[in-house]
């Protein structure tokens, strides 16, 4: 299980147990760890202009990536971040 990147766009699976959101795309904006250690992500959800909060498996990658400027007015300075590696 490769985690999602932040920025990274994502489908809610189609049979979520919340109609609302249900096969919808985001974008993933932070992350934690649920109670068992696994991973959970926030999404802004695009359609709706919601933040939601996701378990890994509730989750389809999508191949696409967003910008930081997709979602924030302003920029911040990220030149002192590590790299992140390339997912494969």
């Amino acid at each position: 299980m490769l985690p999602f990147r932040i920025y990274e766009c994502v489908k809610i699976k189609p049979d979520y147990e919340n109609t609302k959101v249900a096969g919808l795309l985001g974008g993933v904006i932070g992350f934690s760890a649920t109670e068992n250690g696994e991973p959970a992500y926030a999404i802004m959800i695009l359609k709706l202009e919601e933040c939601w909060f996701f378990e890994h498996s509730d989750l389809i990658p999508t191949g696409k990536m967003f910008e930081h400027s997709d979602f924030y007015d302003e920029e911040i300075d990220t030149s002192e971040f590590p790299p992140i590696p390339d997912r494969k």
